[in-house]
């Protein structure tokens, strides 16, 4: 008797064959009831139809097992392979489906970092310290032009050199004697020794020693002693007293003029200087500068006083 139980029970083993793989496509077998509709009677089997069907060898984990009965080989299933499986809420775990990424979303991708310089490669020690003909000449010609310059600075600008020509001031400085001398923020004070320039009054440079500045009182006594603003003078540097014959052309006291000064040479008796009046009072701006020591002979380097 065909029980339509049965028929479902059929149409649900189908199923599980066609789930496990074991379901041959090429057999005519009863396709699957769609779900929510009752399976369809199955078509009525002719007898001496034969059909085949192959199965795996049996797995010690399956509900289907074989037997050989003779030339037949029968295959069976267990009642629990058929049986729907019944399952409560709680039985169920529900697993979330994978979610693939979606392109469309903005993403934050970390900036690659800057490269780095790439290092130089190491210069040999010869190529670092070789230089060429042309580089070395010019180092050359630069240490040379900057010591030129720097000469010239301090020898035709700050300072100068000079020499001594003739005897006035001995014994203090002798004839041939190299001095420097220098006019930098240069004021004329008494005791001085002084260049004064070719335009001063004797057509040649002269060196003497300041004796009285601009509104001091000079005065010479009949014994040769210089008088400044009634002071005798300790001249300890002088080679003899003045003689009577060489007081000069003044009459004497006198006052010297603002902005000039009188000089004298330490060799009082053979010296051309401000007590005559071919050089006579000497205006500052003739003075080149005062001497501030000796450069030779090497014995007496140093200050001159």
């Amino acid at each position: 008797m065909d029980d339509p139980k049965n028929r479902e029970s059929a149409w649900q083993v189908d199923d599980i064959l066609k789930e496990l793989g074991m379901l041959d496509e090429d057999l005519p077998h009863e396709p699957s009831a769609p779900k929510g509709e009752a399976p369809s009677e199955p078509p009525e089997q002719k007898d001496g139809d034969t059909v085949t069907v192959e199965f795996p060898e049996d797995d010690p984990a399956s509900d289907i097992s074989k037997r050989d009965e003779g030339d037949t080989k029968v295959w069976s299933i267990s009642p629990a392979a058929t049986a729907p499986v019944k399952t409560s809420p709680k039985d169920v775990l529900f697993t979330p489906p994978e979610r693939k990424p979606d392109r469309r979303e903005a993403s934050i991708v970390p900036a690659p970092e800057p490269p780095k310089p790439a290092e130089e490669p190491a210069k040999p020690e010869e190529a670092e310290e070789e230089l060429t003909l042309k580089q070395e000449i010019f180092e050359w010609v630069k240490a040379i032009g900057i010591s030129f310059a720097v000469v010239f600075l301090i020898f035709g600008v700050l300072i100068k050199v000079v020499t001594v020509d003739g005897v006035s001031m001995e014994p203090t400085l002798q004839n041939n004697d190299r001095l420097v001398i220098s006019n930098l923020f240069y004021t004329p004070k008494q005791g001085d020794i002084v260049i004064l320039s070719k335009d001063s009054g004797l057509g040649k440079a002269l060196i003497k020693r300041v004796i009285a500045t601009g509104g001091q009182t000079l005065d010479i006594g009949e014994d040769g002693t210089v008088y400044v603003n009634g002071l005798p003078l300790d001249e300890p540097y002088i080679k003899e007293q003045i003689a009577a014959n060489m007081h000069g052309q003044h009459d004497y006291p006198v006052v010297v003029p603002q902005g000039h000064v009188f000089v004298m040479g330490d060799n009082r008796n053979d010296s051309t200087d401000s007590r005559f009046e071919v050089l006579s009072f000497v205006d500052e701006k003739y003075i080149m500068g005062r001497v501030l020591f000796r450069l030779y002979p090497i014995n007496k380097i140093g200050a001159v006083k």
